[in-house]
């Protein structure tokens, strides 16, 4: 580009200085041999507002007298045609003609010849020592004025971010419903379900959980999640309200005084019927264990069990997207529904909890030795509730019941909490499965280590599994017995369990009940 861009400098120089010279030679006028067409002198202001990028033969040639138009039209070439119907380009003869004219020209005026060397050699100088440059490409960003800075706004989300951050991080339920408050009208959803059910989870742990049930700044909270759940909101951010709201609603024994449809427990349930198939798995049992237990206070909440029951059973689809401890969980939150009246009478329910019953035997069954044994007595106790509601021996309940007690009795059952032993002694009773060895070392177990963290209804369950079982001796049945008369936690249901046992133990005084 430099090189062509000096050439056209040359051109133009050494053009102008031919010029010159003809007048200083001539005494002026035209360069001789040049045609009519290019006589006209070209003033130095018409080179010098040439363009750089346009060639010295473009230049001549814009500044020429034009032709007429109609001339070169009309005028015939030696072949009788136009120029235009030929392929030939008389422009580039013309400028030929020039070159050699101005060349023809150099070699007669030795001034104009001298004074072309002398320019030829500068040019060429000023090329080697200082080679033109590209200019600079200027950055549109240095170009443009400087924009004034905004003052960085945080958004509602990022704001409501910032709530759940801090009340993730308070330890006590108290401060977390006064800080839940003092942002009222600046939260979303999300905040206000993070605040009950986080603030039910401390209750739980400090034992304080009807002391927070009937806090006035708990109902100002649920009035806000009615309000926000009777609002248009995604369908994801629908799912985990209603599962995080009904599961802390229920570990508080919730009791609502209105039951219009705007109801917070209507909502809740409504939400579940019409999105149920769209709710992750542990959204789905939070919700299902969680209206099984709150149907136990009111009439009505029964009803609403028996349409989460309906809906539930609808969502076997989603049966293969459970992990193996959702399976066992979900199964103890169907058996918690299986064990209200009006689920057990609905007929649709009971086929759709048979086909959730072989799900869970089919899935549990060969992962036995990787639950753990919280999971070994929960997967127990629920698929002997389900097989309760009907019975079906194509389902292998048994074979899963004898799967768990052969894989307790490798593992020891030192290693079980008492309630887990009761929960699988129990599922072994009412499904009638005989295992000798598992009742053998339970012997064993109650012998050695006694009672200790039985409950009065682990107690009464496991007194009255040995008993059916027949697989009961007279020390063991004593220290049952003993245990039995200490305990002052019975309820009358667990007492007369307990009466039946020993009725059928004639060689054991019965414990006398406190």
């Amino acid at each position: 580009m430099a090189v062509m861009f000096a050439l056209k400098k040359l051109s133009i120089s050494t053009f102008f200085i031919l010029c010159v010279a003809n007048g200083i030679g001539e005494g002026g006028g035209a360069i001789s041999g040049i045609r009519d067409e290019i006589s006209d002198p070209i003033s130095v202001q018409q080179i010098m507002d040439t363009p750089k990028d346009t060639s010295p033969d473009e230049m001549m040639m814009q500044h020429a007298p034009k032709k007429s138009t109609k001339a070169s039209r009309t005028e015939a070439n030696p072949s009788g045609l136009r120029d235009e119907e030929i392929g030939t380009l008389p422009d580039n003869d013309e400028e030929l003609g020039t070159l050699l004219l101005v060349a023809k020209q150099l070699s007669q005026d030795p001034l104009a010849l001298t004074s072309s060397v002398l320019l030829i050699a500068y040019l060429c100088a000023q090329l080697m020592i200082n080679p033109r440059k590209k200019p600079a490409t200027e950055d549109p960003a240095l170009s443009q004025p400087p924009r004034p800075k905004k003052t960085k706004v945080m958004g509602k989300s990022q704001f409501a971010v910032s709530i759940n951050q801090k009340l993730m991080a308070l330890h006590t339920w108290d401060e977390l419903l006064e800080t839940a408050l003092s942002f009222q009208g600046r939260t979303d959803v999300v905040n206000v379900v993070t605040a009950v059910h986080r603030s039910t989870k401390l209750a739980l742990q400090h034992g304080s959980a009807r002391k927070l049930t009937k806090d006035p700044r708990l109902a100002v909270l649920l009035e806000q999640l009615r309000q926000f759940l009777a609002e248009e909101m995604p369908v994801t951010v629908r799912t985990r309200a209603v599962g995080n709201t009904s599961w802390a609603l229920a570990k508080l024994s919730y009791r609502e005084e209105g039951t219009g449809e705007d109801a917070l427990l209507n909502l809740l349930q409504d939400a579940f019927v019409t999105y149920g198939a769209q709710f992750k798995p542990e959204e789905l049992m939070n919700t299902v264990w969680a209206f099984a237990e709150l149907s136990r206070d009111a009439k009505e909440n029964e009803d609403r069990a028996l349409k989460v029951a309906k809906a539930a059973v609808l969502c076997s689809g989603r049966f293969p997207d459970f992990t193996l401890q959702q399976v066992v969980y979900f199964s103890w939150a169907l058996a918690r529904l299986s064990t209200v009246s009006a689920v057990r009478a609905d007929a649709e329910v009971v086929t759709g909890l048979l086909g959730f019953k072989r799900l869970i035997v089919e899935r549990a069954a060969p992962e036995i030795a990787s639950l753990t044994t919280k999971n070994l007595a929960m997967v127990s106790w629920a698929t002997a509730h389900l097989h309760k509601v009907r019975p079906d021996s194509s389902v292998p309940v048994n074979q899963l019941l004898a799967a768990v007690a052969g894989d307790a009795s490798r593992r020891g059952l030192q290693s079980f909490a008492a309630g887990e032993l009761a929960s699988i002694v129990w599922a072994l009773s009412k499904c009638q499965v005989s295992h000798a060895g598992f009742y053998q070392l339970f012997r064993a177990h109650l012998k050695t280590n006694g009672t200790t963290g039985f409950s009065s209804q682990d107690l009464a369950n496991v007194l009255c599994a040995f008993v059916n079982a027949e697989a009961g001796d007279d020390a063991t049945y004593q220290v049952l017995a003993d245990a039995c008369a200490k305990n002052r936690n019975f309820n009358r249901l667990e007492k007369t369990m307990v009466n039946w046992a020993f009725t059928q133990l004639p060689r054991i005084p019965a414990p006398k009940l406190q």
